[in-house]
């Protein structure tokens, strides 16, 4: 999934749950954060790991804990936790190293209407064995046209909320 999806779903989530814009934005950047892989040339790799994440946040969430910062830490821990669920799209190592498979759901669904109404819902669990790739160079887009139109609309339902919640 592009990292602006990867951005502004949490983004519209913590507003819409009441959370400052100006609070959400950091947090929110937070679900980018295990696409930074590619910087290691490899991607969808431990850093999309449910596990890791957790792992690797567990320190900082001690140090916080006690503090004010505890709340927005969580939110931008459940915001980096989004990120490998949103990616499911793609063989993604959920439970490295625990789990050595890598799972991909697939989801097809219709409505159709017609003479007769049908409503049509497939969901597959695909697994594959965990490999991590490395890539010379990388050729991937950072946004397709469908996913800048989400993030538009997302973008500006978010703003006009908070622009509303200010009044």
């Amino acid at each position: 999934m592009e990292p602006l999806i990867h951005f502004v779903i949490p983004l519209a989530a913590l507003t819409i749950l009441g959370v400052q814009l100006r609070r959400a934005l950091p947090i929110s950047l937070a679900a980018v954060l295990p696409d930074l892989d590619v910087f290691f040339h490899v991607h969808r790799s431990f850093s999309h790991s449910l596990v890791v994440i957790l792992a690797l946040s567990a320190p900082f969430m001690l140090l916080v804990w006690r503090t004010r910062l505890r709340k927005p830490a969580a939110l931008g821990l459940l915001a980096a936790l989004s990120h490998p669920v949103m990616d499911l799209g793609y063989y993604t190592p959920l439970f490295w190293p625990l789990y050595g498979q890598s799972f991909r759901v697939l989801v097809d669904s219709a409505v159709r209407i017609a003479s007769s109404p049908a409503i049509h819902l497939s969901v597959k669990v695909l697994t594959a064995p965990t490999v991590f790739s490395y890539f010379k160079t990388l050729d991937a887009p950072l946004f397709t046209g469908e996913g800048l139109m989400v993030f538009a609309v997302l973008s500006a339902a978010t703003v006009l909320k908070a622009l509303a919640d200010k009044r």
